[in-house]
């Protein structure tokens, strides 16, 4: 199995969030924006700055 770039960050960002709050936040699932890339047919998720 190969691991992308961004599936080796989503495991260390689960890892680093079951760390600090328990393993309860890091089980959930929340639900991402995604949008299509139109030229590769890529799906990414949407990240703001909320500001």
């Amino acid at each position: 199995m190969k691991m992308t770039r961004r599936d080796v960050i989503k495991v260390g960002a689960r890892a680093s969030v079951s760390l600090v709050f328990g393993s309860k936040v890091s089980l959930s699932r929340e639900i991402l924006i995604e949008k299509k890339i139109s030229s590769t047919g890529e799906i990414i998720p949407v990240i703001g700055i909320g500001a």
